[in-house]
């Protein structure tokens, strides 16, 4: 569930052609900088009730990482 949401945010930031996996890095791969990063954090905490530190976003490369962080925190 949640790397499915995650799964659609990136597509809508980044297009839908991009082939979305947990191995899948958010700055080399997609491109994204780390206020994108941020912004996409803060939007699946609203999603999904969780709470994260900066410490814990900052260790963040993959979507798996994302995904876990989001679980973790729920």
């Amino acid at each position: 569930m949640v790397f499915e949401r995650i799964k659609e945010m990136l597509e809508e930031t980044v297009g839908e052609d991009i082939h979305i996996t947990p191995d899948v890095t958010l700055m080399a791969d997609l491109s994204l900088d780390s206020l994108d990063i941020v912004e996409l954090i803060l939007d699946l905490e609203a999603e999904f009730g969780a709470e994260t530190f900066d410490e814990e976003r900052e260790k963040i490369r993959t979507v798996a990482d994302l995904v876990n962080l989001i679980e973790e925190n729920m």
